[in-house]
């Protein structure tokens, strides 16, 4: 038996091709993930090797704590086993464009100063073009900031000391600091240690790099340096401190890796059923062929195990094939963490076991378990059957039994009350990650129902689809319908995974498009200005757990805390210019409020906003901003800090700002979306009796009606020249990002998604394939009555975009349900959700699926048509 199944699958190759190639893809997309996850491990740790080149210890001072000082360093190299000891300074060092406008990071920050360091072995950082400076007046940059500037070595670059004097140097390198995480997002000035203590004044050191001896542990070296170190002082070895910084980089795409876990699963399920379809339908098909090995012998077990063989060959060759191909999306994934703005380096393929025993387990299991219904199935064709003319084909007009009626009714109506469930506690929920997750799995529920149900709908839609257009309908497109809607099971297991990965599309699109509305509206409510002037964040540079400065961590936490002000000539000058409608000048500063019932309220935001540019505050929710004046305030309600204490307009309310006493001020106002303006907003008599204000926190500016954005952005940056210290946040230049990031998130979702797409298109090809064999002699008899080779041709690809849109209408209707009602749990409590279904973007969906079941097609039409018809229907 084992023999005659071989020789099955050695002449029936053809057609188990693309059964293979749908098992070696979902395999692959698994196998390349799981190779990406431990080669982009061993390119970060590669690239922290960079940091800890030839550095076996290191001493660094804890967070918040004194920088080391010069005599820590002098006890350092005093230690035995000590070969080379070198401090490493880092320091605020503002830098600024050719423009001369300060260089900030996203939150604000201004860029940093390191030494260049004496020993080359221990740098942190690698030269890419030019020297390393060695003197007073020279100047490094790192690669990515010389990129965004444009600066070459042999021009001049302008920093700012530490009393904010401007100091030029001629730049004489370019470094290259890989994807540490310490200095991301930072422009970096690479000077001597002496030229960095004169533009800052600090003399002390954030570590201390140790080179060993020969013949010294690290380990050993590490515990006779702890005994001579400070309070306030770490130490670690070189491994150590890469280990933690490796996974600081790596925490960052962790969402990456587990996203690309899901699609993965998602790839290996779409395979299944295209696996199970196949297998389905050539048991179907060798009903003749089974019954003849009944009467000849074969018991039902041989027949169980001969389906199961034939699953086994196709898992394993289906295994070795994905895990070729998991080396190929293993280098595409590195290209999609470029998207998501943590770009990691190449690196050659780590090949574990675990990638390869996973795909040989997966490729197997999944195989074997696709294919034991169809097994089953084969073990009950009677010896009888081998005498019928008509059993070559499959029984296509099987009714849909009562037990998947109610199964299907259980699973859609648990899903659906698990979705409002979903929905009605994100109303509520402060932290909505249960309510959505509750939402996904009623989805996840539902979908199952539409599957089960999917053999009662499918051949009523291709159907309806074929009654669309009427009488003028053709030939080829009636008989099409006809052909795709007669056996609604198959048509329903080939669709179904379609439907899942448009569906997911669909969804995905839905959601990312109401974000990217809903941060729009939340901008143009918050924010009816173009451009917002704060303060760089000028603070002392401390490292945290991580390594990275303090003022990089502190951006992520805290990007409101603003040390310095904007000075009041600023928004002088800009008033004077009509290029600009509204110069709103803000101050704010900490405070808490009090409303009576709940415990005070301690925010870090109360502001005020002068007379003269009232048209730059929030939206209001209830109430009116415009009743605003001393003794009133407009309290925030939307779900974070303040939103907690719960006011409505006319509420008293006992309010202090910074050190000034308690004032019991009316509510006039609630707003939802927070802005920059603060938590809560006073008068600003209120706020200037507070304290003896010498600048302005902020300035908010709107360029006048039909002024260009360039224009007025030029306007801007001359008027700021004079202040560097002053940042610029272009909220229209906001839009553009979140616009940018939404493409870019949509892209790789869809790039994903691919797989799944292309294996539920091969499982569609795959199916035509084995019909086209199955109605071999009725393709014959139209080609004996008249239709064209052409016409048959065509009637094959119109039945493949049929099912192929099946999947298709299915699939996006479902993905937008879902996706609106996942974007209500996750972002609709805060009262700023504007659902958004991306229309022009389903409508290509739709097309790209239908062309791809079309292109799916091309190859089985061909192979159908160039067979003559004496022959086709000799064998038939």
């Amino acid at each position: 038996m084992l023999r005659v199944t071989l020789a099955g699958l050695r002449a029936q190759t053809r057609q188990l091709l693309a059964t293979l190639l749908a098992v070696a893809l979902g395999v692959g997309f698994l196998a390349g993930t799981l190779i990406f996850g431990d080669t982009a491990k061993a390119a970060v740790y590669e690239e922290f090797a960079r940091g800890a080149k030839n550095v076996d210890v290191f001493a660094m001072r804890e967070e918040s704590s004194d920088p080391l000082a010069p005599k820590t360093l002098k006890k350092i190299e005093a230690v035995s086993g000590v070969a080379a000891a070198e401090g490493r300074m880092t320091q605020l060092l503002p830098l600024l464009d050719k423009k001369g406008r300060l260089i900030t990071s996203g939150g604000g920050s201004p860029g940093l100063g390191i030494s260049a360091g004496d020993d080359q072995t221990m740098r942190e950082y690698d030269l890419s073009e030019g020297r390393v400076p060695t003197a007073a007046g020279e100047a490094a940059l790192d690669r990515a900031t010389a990129e965004q500037t444009g600066y070459q070595p042999g021009d001049t670059v302008t920093v700012l000391d530490q009393k904010h004097a401007k100091r030029t140097l001629k730049l004489v390198g370019v470094i290259d600091l890989g994807i540490s995480p310490r200095y991301s997002g930072q422009s970096v000035v690479v000077v001597t240690r002496a030229q960095l203590t004169a533009f800052t004044g600090a003399s002390g050191y954030d570590e201390i790099a140790v080179r060993a001896d020969s013949g010294v542990g690290a380990d050993e070296l590490a515990g006779r340096i702890g005994g001579v170190q400070p309070s306030g002082t770490k130490v670690l070895t070189g491994t150590e401190r890469a280990d933690i910084l490796a996974k600081g980089t790596l925490g960052k795409v962790g969402g990456f890796f587990k996203a690309l876990n899901v699609f993965a699963v998602i790839a290996v399920i779409v395979s299944a059923f295209v696996i199970h379809n196949t297998f389905t339908i050539r048991v179907a098909q060798r009903v003749r062929e089974t019954a003849l090995l009944r009467c000849t012998g074969a018991n039902r077990g041989q027949l169980f195990r001969s389906v199961l063989v034939e699953a086994v060959v196709l898992g394993l060759l289906g295994a070795a094939v994905g895990i070729a191909g998991g080396l190929v999306v293993c280098y595409a994934l590195f290209g999609g963490t470029a998207v998501i703005g943590q770009a990691l380096p190449l690196h050659a393929p780590v090949v574990t076991t675990l990638p390869l025993v996973a795909a040989v387990l997966v490729g197997l299991v999944v195989t074997v378990l696709s294919s034991l219904i169809p097994a089953v199935r084969a073990t009950r064709v009677p010896p009888l059957a081998a005498l019928r003319a008509e059993s070559s084909a499959p029984d296509t007009k099987r009714r849909i039994g009562l037990g998947r009626m109610v199964l299907a009714g259980v699973l859609l109506c648990l899903g659906v009350y698990l979705t409002l469930d979903g929905l009605s506690d994100a109303k509520t929920a402060v932290n909505t990650e249960d309510a959505m997750v509750q939402v996904v799995l009623g989805g996840v529920t539902a979908f199952l129902g539409v599957v089960v149900l999917a053999p009662l709908f499918a051949g009523r839609l291709i159907a309806f689809l074929g009654r669309l257009p009427g009488r003028r309908a053709s030939v080829t497109y009636r008989l099409a319908a006809a052909n795709a809607g007669r056996n609604p099971a198959r048509t329903a297991a080939t669709t179904v995974a379609l439907m899942i990965g448009v569906s997911l599309m669909a969804g995905s699109s839905v959601i990312i498009a109401t974000a990217e509305a809903s941060a729009s509206a939340e901008i143009n409510d918050d924010f009816p200005v173009d451009y917002v002037l704060s303060a760089a964040m000028l603070e002392d540079v401390t490292s945290d757990d991580q390594g990275r400065p303090s003022a990089v961590a502190e951006e992520e936490s805290s990007a409101d805390k603003q040390p310095r002000g904007v000075p009041v000539t600023v928004a002088q000058q800009l008033r004077k210019d009509s290029r600009f409608a509204t110069v709103a000048r803000v101050r704010s500063t900490e405070g808490s409020i009090d409303n009576g019932k709940d415990d005070g309220l301690s925010v870090d935001n109360i502001a005020a906003v002068d007379p003269a540019g009232t048209s730059a505050l929030p939206k209001a929710r209830t109430g009116s901003m415009k009743a605003l004046r001393k003794g009133t305030i407009a309290v925030y309600q939307g779900k974070e800090q303040a939103g907690l204490l719960k006011v409505a307009v006319g509420d008293r309310v006992k309010v202090k700002i910074a050190k000034g006493k308690a004032r019991t001020l009316t509510v006039v106002a609630t707003y939802t979306g927070f802005s920059q303006i603060g938590w809560a907003v006073v008068s600003w008599q209120d706020m200037a009796a507070v304290q003896n204000w010498k600048d302005d926190t902020k300035v908010l500016v709107k360029a006048a009606e039909g002024v260009p954005a360039k224009e007025s952005r030029d306007r801007l940056d001359k008027v700021l020249v004079q202040h560097p210290l002053v940042s610029v946040s272009d909220t229209a230049g906001n839009q553009e990002k979140i616009s940018d990031a939404a493409g870019s998130m949509i892209g790789i979702i869809a790039a994903l998604l691919t797989f799944a797409i292309v294996i539920a298109l091969i499982g569609i090809m795959n199916t035509l394939s084995l019909s086209i064999l199955e109605r071999t002699h009725e393709s014959a008899m139209l080609r004996a009555l008249g239709l064209t080779r052409e016409q048959l041709q065509l009637t094959l690809v119109i039945e493949a975009v049929l099912m192929a849109l099946v999947g298709a209408v299915v699939g996006i209707t479902f993905g937008v349900v879902y996706g609106l009602a996942t974007s209500q749990a996750l972002l609709g409590s805060d009262g700023n959700l504007v659902l958004e279904v991306p229309l022009f973007q389903l409508a290509g969906y739709s097309a790209l699926t239908a062309l791809a079941g079309a292109i799916a097609a091309v190859l089985p039409a061909r192979r159908a048509a160039k067979r003559p018809i004496v022959s086709a229907m000799a064998d038939a």
